[in-house]
């Protein structure tokens, strides 16, 4: 979606233990005790990052039925948002055959900053959801919000590079992480302003996470206890692989396979490349 797309200040280098042994040791002996605090933060768990590591995270607010719903989303083109379809949408089913449709009447989103609403707010004025598997029991499509003027791309405004095609055996050797604004605790109900990313993750195939045979999707376990990305507040944000230098959304979180947040059960996400044509349609350059 754009000629340079995907960059960031992370080089991508992931952190042995001996790294972070020697940053909890010196930070106990020079009174660091911020470093010692992000690397005891367990997103839920994940550490602290600055805006400039992930400069395409967005946090999105959606007003449905006079509800406000929270989503992370991602910056792709200088005008167009990815996130999950039930960030601005939900779908009630009711008995056998009824099935409602709730619409969101204002979404906004924030740029420029790894505080929730800070930086720059910006009110869209469309969205759409893609209804190639709106079939599929559960787990729902992405979405694209529109905003009414262009971004202007800096050091803390990056759009992500969007794959056409990917291979998930290839790219789990990759640096990757999970980012976003979710809660930080098992019950959903302790958030922290701040923008989170968890690194010390695996890639599973579907028929491992038993959540569907279909290529639509692919789960990502968390490697610690207590980890893991969660449906409040998560929804929507990226699985980040960086390869040649350059972050891609391989993946948008759209639910998990246990109900509580950092249970260990696996997170869900929608495989970004399946809806490449579809993305491709509507940001046209």
């Amino acid at each position: 979606t754009s000629t340079t797309c995907g960059i960031s200040s992370d080089s991508g280098r992931r952190q042995t233990w001996l790294d972070q042994l020697w940053t909890g040791f010196s930070g106990l002996l020079w009174g660091n005790q911020d470093e010692v605090e992000r690397q005891e933060a367990r997103v839920v768990g994940g550490s602290e990052i600055p805006i400039a590591e992930a400069p395409f995270m967005v946090y999105v607010e959606s007003e449905i039925i006079n509800n406000k719903f929270n989503c992370s989303g991602v910056i792709i083109s200088n005008q167009y948002i990815l996130t999950a379809a039930r960030c601005v949408r939900i779908i009630y089913t009711y008995g056998y055959n009824t099935t409602v449709i709730l619409n969101a009447t204002l979404v906004t989103v924030w740029v420029g900053s790894a505080t929730n609403k800070g930086g720059t707010s910006i009110v869209a004025d469309s969205w759409k959801t893609n209804t190639k598997f709106e079939t599929v029991t559960n787990w729902e499509p992405i979405a694209l919000i529109h905003l009414p003027t262009p971004l202007t791309f800096s050091e803390s405004i990056q759009p992500i590079c969007y794959p056409t095609t990917d291979d998930l055996h290839a790219v789990s050797g990759c640096s990757k992480n999970e980012y976003g604004w979710g809660a930080t605790d098992w019950t959903g109900n302790v958030f922290s302003p701040k923008l989170k990313k968890l690194s010390d993750i695996t890639i599973q195939t579907e028929n491992t996470c038993r959540v569907t045979d279909d290529m639509r999707f692919f789960c990502v376990t968390a490697n610690a206890n207590n980890t893991g990305a969660c449906f409040h507040g998560d929804f929507g944000g990226p699985f980040v692989v960086r390869y040649g230098g350059r972050a891609f959304v391989i993946g948008v979180f759209s639910g998990s396979v246990d109900l509580y947040c950092g249970s260990g059960g696996p997170a869900i996400y929608m495989r970004a490349s399946n809806f490449a044509d579809w993305v491709k349609s509507v940001v046209k350059p």
